[in-house]
């Protein structure tokens, strides 16, 4: 793929910037190379990120590592990312000297608790989430939020809420022109 050989590239080349390893280790989970996906969180883990500086990109390695571990069910790495970005769960994620802003941190502790089946915290992490980035008009934030609620509501056995999350998600991507999370929204929804 062509995203691959940069992203391998800048990790080697960078190995201290983590964020770029929690990239790659992201992008082996969305195309379904578990056994890669596991092995760069392995390495994250091993750098030991809970005593790294706290720099610009921190919060958002621990979304890609944290997505990356949900996806793959990578228990220590999400435990690890919920415990390190909860004293940050008022924040915005933002990245890249404020280019872009992933949205609320909360989110990603909605998915952390959905990984380790703890509906209740996930549903109060989500809610926040999902008010902040409304109360900013965070639209792209706000459709990943839903997006990550509604599978974890799904994963908990909630489908009929799962599908308005997944519903509301799907049109706010598509109106967005967020092609692939509309997809991946419309592809989760219960049938």
């Amino acid at each position: 793929d062509r995203f691959e050989a940069p992203l391998t590239q800048i990790a080697a080349q960078f190995p201290d910037l983590l964020g770029w390893r929690s990239a790659l280790a992201l992008f082996y989970a969305e195309i379904g190379r578990t056994d890669d996906a596991i092995r760069e969180i392995d390495r994250m883990l091993g750098y030991g990120i809970a005593s790294l500086p706290k720099r610009n990109e921190w919060l958002g390695m621990l979304v890609g590592l944290g997505l990356a571990g949900a996806a793959v069910g990578h228990q220590e790495a999400v435990s690890v990312v919920r415990r390190l970005a909860a004293p940050h769960s008022d924040e915005l994620v933002v990245l890249g000297y404020a280019s872009f802003c992933w949205g609320a941190t909360t989110c990603l502790l909605g998915v952390a608790a959905g990984a380790m089946a703890d509906w209740s915290g996930a549903e109060r992490h989500f809610s926040a989430a999902t008010e902040l980035n409304r109360r900013l008009g965070a639209r792209p934030a706000l459709a990943r939020t839903l997006y990550h609620r509604g599978r974890v509501l799904l994963a908990s056995g909630s489908s009929r809420r799962a599908g308005r999350a997944l519903t509301e998600a799907a049109m706010l991507a598509r109106d967005l022109g967020l092609w692939r999370l509309a997809q991946k929204a419309a592809a989760e929804m219960p049938r």
